[in-house]
């Protein structure tokens, strides 16, 4: 009898044991998901006033839990989570692809990116329309940054 109570709390005491570590283990992810981390992007094209509503837009819309410019205002930084993180990702490389597939034909260009947005190739003829080709040039290097950034290529 002493043998089954012994080994009764023997086992009680490894199941709490396992359930412990267990915790401890969810705990911890969850505070990695939860914890922020920075990234930082060459300031965009724009003035002051772009860049502030920029930073709000991003605070507003949860993509990042802290935003702000280094004092020569040069660099931004983002404070972000593996969420937000993703956020940023989803949406350039959705403004990118819009991007690209926005062009019309009678613009007289096209664009041709790799994968991970490291190199754009744009194909224009004599008579391509040079405004939307800024335009379209000015997304894709704004958000490719923001894809290589937070994807930590380069």
């Amino acid at each position: 009898m002493k043998n089954r109570i012994g080994l009764f709390f023997l086992i009680l005491i490894l199941a709490s044991a396992i359930c412990a570590c267990g915790a401890r283990i969810n705990n911890n992810s969850e505070r990695q998901a939860n914890s922020s981390k920075e990234y930082h992007l060459t300031r965009f094209l724009g003035s002051y006033e772009e860049m502030e509503s920029f930073m709000e837009e991003a605070l507003k819309n949860d993509f990042c839990n802290k935003i702000y410019l280094n004092e020569d205002e040069t660099i931004l930084t983002i404070e972000a989570t593996e969420k937000q993180r993703e956020k940023w990702v989803e949406s350039a490389v959705t403004k990118i692809e819009d991007a690209v597939k926005g062009v019309p034909l009678a613009d007289g260009f096209t664009v041709d990116l790799n994968p991970e947005y490291t190199e754009c190739l744009i194909h224009a003829s004599g008579n391509r329309n040079i405004k939307s080709m800024t335009q379209t040039s000015m997304v894709i290097l704004m958000e490719a940054e923001i894809y290589q950034v937070f994807n930590g290529i380069g």
